[in-house]
C-alpha cells in the first residue's frame, strides 16, 4: 500500500536523491499516486427533448456527476420526453441498459464500464393503439408519467361504460392493442 504524504512532484518532474552517492544502507521509498480521469457520457435524446445531455463518470467508479471535475454525484437523470413514445432507458454501443426507464443508473452492477468518453443513446417504445370497429382514437401524447395518452371516441349511437369519449393512459410495451 502506497502512501499519500510527503512531497509531491508533477508528471515528468526529476528528483535528486539527497546521498550524492548511492549508498545500500539507506532505503528510498517512491510511490505512484493517481487521479481516476473523469470521463464524460453524452446522452443522444434521438429526437426526443430532454435537459440532461451529459454525464460524467470516473474510470473505475460505479458513481455517475453532473460536472467535468466528477464532484458533484447524481443518482437519476431527467426522464426524456418524445411525443408518442415512451422511453425505455439508455443504452451503449454494445446494446447494454446503462439507465432505467425511470432515469436511475444501476446499483448492483456495472453493466456499462467507462474509460473514455462515449456516447449512450436514449431508447423508445412507439405508442400504438388500434381503433376497434365503431370507434376512433386521437393521436398519441406522452404524458408526464411517462405514459401514452389517447382519446377514443366512439361512433354515434356507440358508448363505452359511462360515457362517449374517454381518455385512457398506459404504460407501452411495444406491443400493438385495440380498442
Amino acid at each position: 500500500a502506497g502512501s499519500t504524504s510527503g512531497t509531491q512532484y508533477a508528471v515528468g518532474a526529476s528528483y535528486t536523491f539527497p546521498n550524492k552517492t548511492w549508498n545500500s544502507s539507506s532505503t528510498y521509498k517512491m510511490y505512484a499516486t493517481w487521479t481516476a480521469k473523469c470521463n464524460k457520457i453524452t446522452l443522444n435524446l434521438n429526437t426526443g427533448t430532454g435537459d440532461t445531455t451529459v454525464l460524467y463518470k470516473k474510470t473505475g467508479d460505479v458513481n455517475y456527476y453532473s460536472d467535468p471535475n466528477c464532484s458533484t454525484p447524481e443518482t437519476s437523470i431527467e426522464i426524456p420526453k418524445k411525443d408518442g413514445s415512451v422511453f425505455q432507458g439508455y443504452k451503449n454501443a454494445s446494446g447494454a441498459s446503462c439507465i432505467s426507464s425511470a432515469g436511475q443508473f444501476p446499483t448492483s452492477s456495472n453493466p456499462c464500464p467507462v474509460t473514455s468518453d462515449t456516447e449512450w443513446t436514449a431508447q423508445y417504445a412507439t405508442c400504438a393503439w388500434t381503433a376497434g370497429a365503431n370507434s376512433t382514437i386521437s393521436a398519441a401524447t406522452t404524458n408526464d408519467k411517462n405514459q401514452c395518452s389517447y382519446t377514443v371516441t366512439c361512433s354515434t349511437g356507440y358508448s363505452q361504460a359511462g360515457g362517449v369519449t374517454r381518455t385512457h393512459s398506459f404504460t407501452a410495451t411495444g406491443t400493438t392493442a385495440t380498442a
